[in-house]
C-alpha cells in the first residue's frame, strides 16, 4: 500500500514522499501534515479504493446501477416468470460487494478442514 500512498501524494499534491522504509529526516510536523492529507485524499484515490473498492463506484454509476435494476425489474413484471415468481432480476454486484464476497470465500476456504471436523464431513 506504500506505492499507492507514495503514487496519491505525487498525483493529488505533487508532493514527493520518501521511498524508502523509514521517514529519515522528517519532523513530527512533516509527519502530522501528511496524516491530514492522507485523510483527505479524494474517494477516487488509490489507497481509497483499496481501503474501500466500492469507492470505484462513483454517484452516477450507482444511480445507473439503480435506474437499471428498476427497469428490469419492471419489465420483469409483465412476464410469465414473474407470474411464477421465478428468475427476478438481481443487481448487479458492487466492486465493494465483490470483494466482501471474496474475503468470505477465502475465510471460508482457509478454515475448511475445521469447518469439516465440526460437521464430521470428510474432505
Amino acid at each position: 500500500m506504500r506505492g499507492e500512498v507514495v503514487a496519491d501524494f505525487r498525483q493529488t499534491y505533487g508532493i514527493d514522499l520518501p521511498l524508502g522504509g523509514g521517514f529519515d529526516g522528517a519532523t513530527d510536523e512533516d509527519l502530522c501534515r501528511w496524516q491530514v492529507l492522507y485523510s483527505q485524499l479524494p474517494a477516487r484515490s488509490r489507497v481509497s479504493v483499496r481501503l474501500e473498492p466500492d469507492n470505484l463506484w462513483d454517484d452516477k454509476t450507482r444511480l445507473l446501477d439503480m435506474i437499471e435494476h428498476e427497469l428490469r425489474c419492471f419489465h420483469y413484471g409483465f412476464t410469465e416468470d414473474a407470474r411464477k415468481r421465478v428468475n427476478a432480476p438481481q443487481r448487479i454486484i458492487s466492486p465493494g460487494e465483490r470483494a466482501r464476497n471474496e474475503r468470505r470465500r477465502d475465510s471460508a476456504l482457509a478454515a475448511r478442514e475445521e469447518i469439516a471436523a465440526a460437521l464430521g464431513v470428510d474432505e
